[in-house]
């Protein structure tokens, strides 16, 4: 061999070095690049049937809509993100979800025609027939809801869905009564993942006896979601569920964990957590966080989670962002209770100019904000929120042309005029009330002339109405 490679042709190993350069060469450039980010989508919610419709999304603002057809709620979301329909059937966004969600609830949720979720006890009742069950296309089917322990007719009626769907997701309630109903649930949850396969899974009235060895068994679960913890769950140690990539944890009442919690589960990337204090602090991997809690603490979020993304959290006490600085994050919610010192936008701007979303809640009308039009200097910001009115938020907005989203309080959007101004500044920015009023896409050009018009009206009547008084 050493004189076979002696005796190449120098043309011959010139090019054979040229090609191991270039590979070596592309296989650096490929371990350097950047991961693509997750892309922000604007995703539009319109209720068909009669009355209100709610969407809580984990980390934004609670968006109502009715089904007036000018009403229609507008979230912004990324792959991933929990939706939360009515309190009642939880949607985990997917890429390949369509841009419009049109919303009956009949035979659970109808969504564009589509049966996606399915309210199992509805049909569970012995004076229904099945044969109405059977007359239901289930296959788009997404979300199972069905309450623990099963009564009579369920396995049969889950027996008939599985004919169409195994993969789909999971929300059961359970109800507890004691020992004697413990091992039969226990029992219903794993019949119920021999014969699904769940990538989420929500569990509400989580009993004492659960048996965790049934949760980690289920392969395809990627994102679990848990209300109500026992005591004896929430002041030890979470069991590891390795497969497990986001989690919802709800304690009762806003308890705190116990500080080694999530030792076992290190691999989260995503946690939304309600009555939480530093028990995140081994979660390296986290990529979003959204946490709740009416004790905030000073927490060095970049040393602790330096993947972070997304960030989603109550901020009272300590209104500073120095505790951000190592991070470069691209969506920052902020929950701010006020004190006298207030927030400093501009801070924020040093920190973290990357941002593309924004959303700024204010809890309470004492909250002060610091350099307010500091947020101008976010070049690349592209979804704004505001829930509140802060003052001078005119002149800042309307300098923000880069937007293509904005949602602001209905008391800001009633001002007709101002709705106009706001467009004429911002004509290529979708703008939304935070009820769901859907402002962009050509709504305004039709209140343009409409608000014109009223206000000349007024003007008129209201100078008649001066000249009656003055005589």
């Amino acid at each position: 061999m050493g004189q076979i490679a002696g005796h190449m042709h120098p043309k011959l190993l010139l090019s054979t070095s040229f090609y191991v350069f270039a590979l070596l060469y592309f296989v650096l450039i490929a371990g350097c690049a950047e991961k693509p980010e997750k892309p922000i989508r604007l995703l539009t919610v319109q209720q068909m049937d009669s009355g209100q419709i709610d969407i809580y999304l984990p980390g934004l603002i609670h968006f109502t809509g009715t089904s007036d057809s000018l009403q229609c709620i507008q979230i912004p979301v990324q792959h991933g993100d929990l939706i939360n329909i009515d309190e009642t059937y939880d949607l985990v966004f997917r890429d390949d979800f369509p841009d419009t969600l049109k919303i009956r609830f009949e035979s659970g949720l109808s969504v564009n025609n589509e049966i996606w979720a399915l309210n199992i006890r509805a049909f569970s009742s012995p004076y229904d027939s099945l044969s109405n069950f059977e007359k239901l296309d289930l296959t788009n089917l997404k979300i199972i809801n069905i309450d623990l322990p099963f009564e009579s007719n369920e396995r049969e009626i889950l027996e008939k869905v599985k004919a169409y769907k195994t993969e789909v997701d999971i929300q059961t309630d359970i109800f507890d009564y004691g020992y004697e109903t413990s091992h039969e649930v226990n029992e219903d949850l794993r019949w119920l993942f021999s014969e699904f396969r769940p990538h989420y899974l929500s569990v509400k009235g989580l009993p004492d006896s659960l048996d965790f060895g049934i949760l980690r068994a289920i392969k395809t679960l990627k994102f679990l979601s848990l209300d109500g913890l026992p005591d004896h769950i929430r002041e030890g140690v979470l069991p590891p569920l390795p497969q497990v990539k986001s989690m919802r944890i709800a304690p009762e009442d806003e308890y705190f964990l116990n500080y080694d919690f999530f030792s076992q589960n290190q691999q989260l990337e995503n946690l939304i957590c309600f009555g939480m204090g530093t028990e995140i602090h081994v979660l390296n991997n986290l990529k979003k966080l959204t946490f709740f809690t009416m004790s905030p603490f000073p927490y060095d979020f970049g040393r602790r989670h330096p993947r972070l993304e997304n960030l989603n959290y109550s901020m009272v006490k300590y209104p500073n962002f120095t505790n951000l600085k190592d991070l470069e994050l691209s969506w920052l919610t902020i929950y701010y209770g006020g004190d006298s010192l207030g927030i400093d936008l501009k801070q924020l701007v040093e920190t973290q100019p990357g941002l593309k979303l924004f959303n700024l809640a204010q809890l309470n009308e004492e909250s002060v904000i610091k350099n307010l039009s500091a947020i101008r200097d976010l070049n690349r910001l592209e979804y704004l929120l505001f829930q509140g009115e802060p003052p001078g938020i005119d002149s800042v907005i309307m300098q923000m042309p880069h937007l293509k989203y904005l949602s602001l309080s209905d008391e800001y959007l009633d001002d007709s005029l101002r709705s106009v101004a706001l467009r004429r500044a911002l004509p290529n920015t979708i703008i939304s009330a935070n009820s769901g009023f859907c402002l962009g896409s050509g709504w305004l050009l039709l209140l343009l002339p409409l608000s014109l018009l009223a206000f000349l009206i007024q003007r008129s009547l209201f100078g008649i109405s001066l000249g009656k008084n003055e005589a």
